[in-house]
Parts: C-alpha cells; structure tokens; sequence
C-alpha cells in the first residue's frame, strides 16, 4: 500500500513553477529520502503533502484517500509533520508545549502521552526548562515530538538535521529508526545531508526544478554505486563469451574502445561498507571480482591487456542526478558541518 501517491503536482508562484508534475510514491513502512539541491522543490511539495499550501494543480492521495474540496476527511490525522521550523511556544517548557498541543487535538490520556514522548527524544530530563533556553539541536527533538502528538502513521520531515551538531544528528536519526522499526511509522525526510539520509533511509527521490528525477531503492542505489571490473583484452568478443558463460548472473557491458564492464550485487557490499555499514560477504553476493574475471579468462588463453576495479561514489551519484557538480555538493556539505558546529 502506498502512504503517498502525487500525479502531476504542480505549486506555481505567478509564472515560476516550483513544483512542476512531480509523481511520488511512498510506501507503508518506507524511510524515504527526498533529496534534492536548494530550491529544488523539496519544502514546497511537503508543505503540499502537509496540507499547509493548496496545490495549483495535480492530484494527492494520502492513504488510497484522494483530496476533495481542498482537504481530506480524515487523513490529515495521520499525519504528523515538521516543516521547516518548529512550532515552539518558547516561554513555555518541553512538557507545557506538547500539552498544549495533545489538549487541542484531543489526546486520550494526554499526560502519559507527553510523558512517553520526552523519553523517546531523549528531553524527559529537561524539567521546567523553557524551550526558548534549548539548543538547536533540543529544538528540533522537541519538534519531532510535538509532530508525534496523536500517534501519527505517517511522519514529514523537512531538513531535520539542518544546524544540529553531529552527536545531536546521531540521536535524532535514533529516534526516526526506532518509530519506524517499531511503531511502523512511515517517515519522508527532506534533507541534502546525504550521508544520513543514506544510513537509514529505504527509498529515495531525487528532485530537480520541481521534477521528479528518479526514485529507487536502498539495493537499488548499492547496485548503481558499486564496484565494478573493467578488462581489456585481445579478442573482446570471444572474451565477452566466455565471461558470460562462466560468471552467470553478472551484469555486462562494452565500451567503444573494447573495454568490457563486469558488475552484480558487490556493490551494495562496498558501498555500505564506505558510510559506516556492515560488508558483506562477497562468497555469498554473487558478483564478480578482479580475481574471478582474471581466472575465467586465463583459463581460455585469453590475454589480458588492462585490468582494473571501477568504484563509483554515492554523492557523485547523487549530484549527477541532482544536475549540480562534486565541488557544489563539498561546499554544501561543508556549510551543513559548519552550521552543525556552531
């Protein structure tokens, strides 16, 4: 079941389009990472999802319900969101600003819930603190909690790791990993910090100019970012054969000057294994490597003449699709630590 289905959304601001027929699908239970450059359409289609702005044109669908009228019935109570700042009384403390908000939505048993909500964000010790004195990082667990008021099935999140220091952006990503692992909450998270989106996200979607690039799945990724064997050799084509006798299941590919690509699923191995996952065991992954490659050919008597290990690098990926370059998305990164060490 999809939690959210978008055909041809469409936000315009007099003649500019910042969302321009984006489809989107996010499936019950995904972590879905909406990555895109600045600008590119991310916060106004949430806010979209969120029902804080009317779309221009095109349809929406939260849980199989389509909007009528400008609004749904009923599934904008399933949903908690975090857009851009949070909505924080800040003369009030952590436990008065998720009070106020489980009374006016009708909470039942309102003060358990509160009290069940500072644990899970790590704020049940701040007492009578007011929110005003938080940090940055306090700020937007408390926002995360104020989103999860009446129990919501589906989270957006929009930038939440924007200005938060690293210790602060390991919690918070603790606390989204656990809703969704054991509540089941379906969680959209916008943000350009790739290599958090990357360690728990399912899916992802890529938009660029309020298009939708590309979605796809974490295997999906690993599969387009892995290792890869390129051989050159003196007969190509009768090279090409063997290896696609003898390494079923690998995928091939021919470049113009005779080169001969070989990949399978030992990318997703490697490329885990760069942002902090555990490698797999490359016995059990089916693709093949260097060695593998080297001993098909050697035993036909086939000569090598190049043989190398390509890799390519998830953030590139990334940026490729974003349409932006390596270096826009270094100083991008470079901003984010620096607005995270402040």
């Amino acid at each position: 079941m999809n939690v959210i289905e978008t055909y041809a959304l469409t936000k315009a601001y007099g003649s500019v389009r910042a969302v321009d027929g984006l489809d989107m699908r996010v499936a019950q239970g995904d972590i879905y990472g909406f990555v895109g450059k600045n600008g590119a359409g991310k916060s106004t289609t949430m806010k979209m999802i969120a029902g804080l702005d009317a779309p221009t044109a095109g349809t929406i669908k939260l849980f199989g319900a389509e909007r009528t009228g400008g609004a749904f019935s009923s599934a904008f109570s399933r949903i908690g969101a975090l857009v851009e700042q949070p909505g924080l009384l800040p003369n009030f403390s952590a436990y008065e600003n998720l009070m106020m908000k489980a009374l006016s939505v009708g909470v039942v048993r309102p003060r358990e819930q509160c009290r069940e909500l500072l644990e899970l964000v790590g704020l049940e010790e701040v007492g009578p603190r007011k929110a005003k004195k938080f940090s940055l990082g306090m700020k937007q667990r408390l926002g995360l909690a104020l989103a999860l008021v009446g129990s919501p099935d589906l989270l957006l999140l929009d930038e939440p790791f924007n200005g938060i220091d690293p210790e602060e952006t390991r919690a918070l990503r603790g606390v989204l990993m656990r809703l969704n692992h054991e509540r089941g909450v379906t969680v959209v998270i916008s943000s350009h910090v790739l290599d958090q989106l990357n360690r728990m996200a399912t899916r992802f979607g890529v938009i660029k100019a309020g298009h939708m690039v590309r979605e796809f799945t974490e295997d999906e990724l690993h599969a387009a970012c892995g290792s890869s064997v390129r051989v050159k050799t003196a007969d190509p084509a009768r090279s090409l054969a063997i290896l696609e006798e003898r390494l079923a299941g690998a995928a091939f590919r021919v470049e113009p000057d005779g080169g001969i690509v070989i990949s399978g699923t030992q990318g997703a191995r490697n490329a885990t294994a760069r942002f902090g996952g555990a490698a797999g065991d490359a016995a059990n992954t089916g693709a093949p490597t260097a060695e593998d490659v080297s001993r098909a050919l050697a035993a036909d008597d086939q000569t090598i003449l190049e043989l190398s290990v390509l890799e390519r690098d998830i953030e590139e990926y990334f940026v490729e699709l974003m349409g932006g370059t390596a270096d826009e998305a270094a100083d991008a990164e470079r901003a984010a630590q620096g607005e995270r060490g402040r």
